[in-house]
């Protein structure tokens, strides 16, 4: 998939950096495609943004709550 097509517009990239660069965990903002198009500065030491976040599989990828988030269309936050 190409990034540039799926990126989200400046408005919500400044809105998530904003949020949460200074947070104590690491977080990504992910596309439907399941491609990651924004992180934080402690997510990018493990996952940069193009990534596929589903096709890394295994432990880091147990639990996943992104199709519910989808299908629900709300946060996985928890």
């Amino acid at each position: 998939m190409d990034l540039e097509k799926i990126m989200p517009d400046q408005k919500l990239l400044d809105a998530f950096h904003l949020m949460y660069d200074k947070f104590p965990e690491a977080v990504q903002l992910t596309h439907k495609s399941k491609t990651v198009v924004a992180v934080n500065p402690i997510m990018e030491k493990h996952r940069p943004v193009g990534t596929i976040c589903a096709n890394e599989g295994g432990k880091p990828h147990i639990g996943c709550l992104a199709n519910k988030a989808l299908k629900e269309n709300e946060s996985n936050a928890e």
